[in-house]
């Protein structure tokens, strides 16, 4: 299984989210506790997630491609950004890929690039400064499954969801 474990306590700990949300379905409890670093039995693992370190190359993604998922960046062991990647068009991979490039207001920046965005709104950045801060951190990709298939982009959908109501990432708005 995966090395992934973020810290326990961000805002809301593993066992305060199993219990206060035990209604959730056993898919996305599944996923909380893998990220949490539990072991889960191979029969409950119908995800897959794949943990890369600080500077990361796109080459890197490449288990990503096609596939649809959420995917978390890390600083300090904390997600301060989650997003949602794999339409019927463009991949997970692709998605991860156009985070780490720039946004710029006007000139050739990425439009697409929301967190880059996100960190000049919330920290005063220029658009250069924001891309090597991305550099910098860990990502977590949660692949759900297929981009092709309506019921995993759905359910990647749901999963950001959660995740962002769950830990409120510093960088999503």
């Amino acid at each position: 299984m995966s090395k992934v474990k973020i810290k326990e306590i961000i805002s809301i700990s593993k066992e305060e989210i199993l219990e206060k949300y035990c209604e959730m379905d056993d898919y996305y409890k599944n996923i909380i506790k893998a990220l949490y670093g539990e072991k889960l039995d191979r029969y409950d693992l119908d995800f897959t997630i794949n943990e890369y370190k600080a500077g990361f190359t796109i080459d890197d993604l490449n288990n990503e491609k096609g596939k649809v998922g959420c995917y978390i960046f890390i600083e300090d062991m904390v997600p301060v950004y989650i997003g949602v990647g794999g339409t019927e068009k463009r991949g997970l991979k692709d998605r991860i890929a156009q985070e780490r490039r720039k946004f710029e207001k006007e000139g050739k920046g990425d439009k697409g690039a929301t967190l880059s965005q996100n960190i000049q709104e919330i920290d005063g950045l220029s658009a250069e400064e924001s891309v090597e801060k991305i550099k910098k951190f860990q990502l977590i990709a949660i692949i759900v499954g297929e981009r092709d298939k309506r019921c995993d982009r759905y359910k990647a959908q749901a999963l950001e969801a959660i995740l962002i109501a769950l830990f409120h990432p510093k960088y999503n708005k």
